[in-house]
């Protein structure tokens, strides 16, 4: 699939995890994220699937999203996109999104997004 930059109709905004400090165990410290720019990153991001599995007492939903955005634009493996809106600024998802592994294509980032709940 080839995004053009006017493909890209979504503005996310990026927080990345600023602690760098570890406990007495040497583990990584509690995450703290914050915005790495106060300008949203242009993107797409859309469904490849949804499905939903039921057990005996309880009912989840499983959708894979995926994120499109420029190869100029400052978004990292682990990061967490806060809101993602349309150009109008209107919310179109705003629950935190975990950025996984990126795929560079010619003009383009691509990545898989994981909800956060």
């Amino acid at each position: 699939m080839t995004f053009a930059r006017h493909q890209m109709t979504m503005r996310a905004t990026v927080t990345r995890n600023q602690t760098t400090a570890s406990d007495a165990w040497n583990q990584p410290g509690a995450p703290s994220y914050a915005p790495i720019d106060s300008n949203p990153v242009p993107c797409r991001v859309w469904s490849i699937s949804r499905r939903q599995t039921e057990d005996a007492d309880k009912a989840i939903t499983i959708e894979e999203l995926r994120l499109a955005f420029p190869l100029t634009g400052d978004i990292a493996e682990g990061d967490r996109l806060t809101t993602i809106t349309d150009r109008r600024g209107n919310a179109l998802f705003s629950e935190p999104l975990e950025v996984g592994p990126l795929q560079r294509r010619p003009t383009h980032h691509e990545a898989r997004l994981e909800r956060i709940t």
